[in-house]
């Protein structure tokens, strides 16, 4: 794991620690993560490397390709949050050797809260036990009164209850949106907004932590400021919704449904909260 990660992919690690499961972290430098810093840290004892596709904070984008290749030199297993991705970019798992992939809907995919799914290789599939299973575990459900834990041959063996139908419902309807224009044009317009963001945002005095590098990021852009609560609050009462984090960083997430001209709206709104006087502008950090 690296000391940037979202919470929501490092707990689940910290609960197998009293299994026995070593947890070691690797600390990102200027807010990246460097890949020759996750090649030194692994081990022959490591067993799995987790890492989100696009990093919560500061929208670093992950190169996949390189890593899945380290992981498989290695013999060392891939897993990846792709919450802050899938929706702005496609993703071959297969080809890019990842062996375990988990993101909710509710993100970047446009879908209600509560629903997602997860990719599981076949080859990581023979290896697997679910800790828990359901009625809907097992290769036969509709036997009610047949107990045989035979468990299903596919992933579905992890599904231990009914579905969220809504939520899928609801995931289905955005999909059907996105399945309007091609993915990588998607992508195009999301770097496109991004780069642009990431350009104005420097021109208003802000240190940006995003890389510039389109191949390092997507649509996640994120500022430093010592008032980000404070911006956040001005923005939103414009109704411009950015985030804010931990006090200091200011978080944009324009998507393919955005436009320039919103941006322009955005930067000419923090401009007014950063200098409502037009008082000669200062280094923030």
């Amino acid at each position: 794991l690296n000391r940037l990660e979202f919470p929501a992919n490092v707990y689940p690690f910290l609960n197998c620690q009293r299994l026995g499961v070593e947890v070691d972290f690797i600390a990102p430098r200027e807010h990246l993560i460097q890949l020759e810093d996750i090649e030194a840290q692994l081990t022959p004892r490591t067993r799995v490397l987790s890492i989100s596709q696009v990093q919560f904070l500061t929208g670093q984008r992950i190169d996949l390709a390189a890593l899945g290749r380290l992981c498989r030199d290695r013999g060392v297993l891939l897993c990846v949050d792709a919450i802050q991705a899938l929706g702005a970019t496609g993703l071959d798992v297969r080809g890019l050797g990842i062996d375990f992939l988990a993101t909710g809907g509710h993100k970047w995919l446009m879908g209600a809260q509560g629903q997602g799914f997860v990719y599981i290789s076949p080859a990581l599939l023979e290896q697997l036990r679910p800790a828990m299973v359901g009625w809907l575990s097992v290769e036969d459900p509709w036997s009610l009164l047949d107990y045989q834990l035979t468990l299903r041959t596919d992933a579905a063996r992890f599904e231990t209850g009914s579905f969220n139908a809504l939520g899928l419902t609801a995931l289905l309807a955005s999909q059907q949106v996105f399945a309007r224009w091609p993915m990588a044009q998607i992508e195009a317009h999301v770097l496109d907004l991004s780069g642009y963001l990431i350009q104005g945002l420097q021109e208003l005095g802000l240190k940006v932590i995003t890389p510039a590098d389109p191949a390092a990021r997507l649509g996640i852009v994120t500022c430093l400021h010592p008032e980000a609560d404070r911006l956040q609050r001005g923005l939103a009462a414009r109704l411009i919704m950015v985030s804010a984090r931990e006090g200091i960083y200011l978080r944009f997430s324009p998507h393919f449904y955005n436009s320039r001209q919103e941006l322009e709206r955005t930067l000419a709104g923090l401009k007014t909260l950063l200098y409502p006087s037009q008082q000669e502008r200062f280094a923030m950090w």
